[in-house]
């Protein structure tokens, strides 16, 4: 008999309630993970990488919360020096990119694992997470948040209306609802061809409840986690 057989359903409950909370631990070869995303804007409940990263005390970093700082130290300058703000200035993907990988660096140096929230929606734009894990050691864990577009435009619309995107609404290049557009035909999900460790496909219409249950029995399944050990009689 297996050790979940000997438990009570609420000894299993309270088990799996442990595990979940526990950090995730490194990989056989004691790695830390870079784990990103893959998607489109909706995809997923939008604080989901944020929770994620609460849930096990890991150090994330954000596309949408550097593009913010960034544009206010655009504005800043243009007022110090008499020039028109822009109201939508033009931040290169690679910009954000060099920011995300200065603020995870110490992080993965001394071996902790870290979140990037970023799409990474095609092979060109998996690589640099890919050459990250490759300087650091490193284990890649893609999530690929699926939900069908209809729920997608739904959530966009919603948060759209309740301003509740970091970047203001007012400081978009395009709309959400032409974000949302553009990216569903431009997102390739990865292949066994390209040189990511783990490929975690998430149902991205649940909550953040269900998704990150999901998310933590693949930890799991994949030994990047372990359930906590039977007590001894």
């Amino acid at each position: 008999m297996s050790y979940s057989e000997k438990l009570t359903t609420e000894q299993q409950s309270a088990t799996v309630a442990a595990a979940e909370a526990q950090p995730a631990l490194p990989d056989a070869a004691g790695k830390p993970l870079i784990i990103y995303k893959v998607g489109v804007l909706g995809c997923a409940p939008i604080n989901f990488m944020q929770k994620l990263a609460e849930d096990y005390n890991w150090p994330i970093s954000s596309s949408d919360v550097i593009r913010k700082k960034m544009i206010a130290e655009r504005d800043a300058a243009a007022r110090n020096e008499g020039r028109p703000v822009n109201r939508a200035p033009n931040i290169k993907s690679q910009t954000i990119r060099n920011r995300i990988k200065s603020q995870i660096a110490g992080p993965l140096r001394e071996g902790q694992d870290v979140v990037i929230d970023m799409f990474c929606n095609n092979a060109r734009t998996r690589e640099w997470p890919t050459a990250l894990a490759q300087q650091f050691g490193a284990t890649t864990v893609a999530l690929c948040m699926d939900t069908n577009y209809e729920k997608a435009l739904e959530r966009v619309k919603i948060w759209t209306a309740q301003d509740a995107f970091i970047v203001p609404r007012s400081r978009w290049e395009v709309s959400p609802v032409r974000a949302v557009l553009g990216m569903m035909g431009t997102t390739e999900w990865p292949t066994s061809a390209e040189p990511i460790d783990y490929v975690f496909d998430l149902d991205g219409s649940q909550g953040n409840e269900q998704m990150l249950a999901e998310f933590g029995a693949k930890m799991r399944e994949a030994g990047l986690i372990t359930d906590p050990q039977p007590p001894l009689e």
